[in-house]
């Protein structure tokens, strides 16, 4: 286990739940694996960088056209749930984020 996130785990103490950290070991352990991703440009897609509801436009009802992202000031190469982690941690409440982002993200 990392050093740092050892000392987290010591100074949270039991504020931090075990499912919590159960979680946080797992993104920590899979940081090895993006990183490498990011260097070598393996596995990557092109991202909005900012993606809310407010740099999307919406078609008409009906029209069957799709949603446009607009403001692409910060796009990047990066895996592709970026987005849609960025929009769901920034910008949903935790109680929307629960009861959708596992499956949004496996999708």
């Amino acid at each position: 286990m990392d050093k740092v996130f050892a000392r987290f785990v010591d100074i949270t103490g039991d504020r931090l739940s075990p499912e919590r950290r159960r979680r946080c070991e797992r993104m920590l352990a899979g940081r090895r694996v993006l990183a490498r991703r990011l260097v070598t440009n393996k596995d990557l897609t092109l991202v909005h960088g900012d993606a809310h509801v407010g740099n999307m436009l919406y078609p008409r009802e009906g029209s069957g056209d799709r949603v446009r992202f607009v403001d692409w000031e910060i796009w990047r190469t990066r895996p592709g749930a970026w987005d849609l982690a960025y929009l769901m941690a920034v910008h949903w409440f935790p109680e929307r984020r629960r009861s959708f982002e596992d499956r949004l993200l496996q999708h």
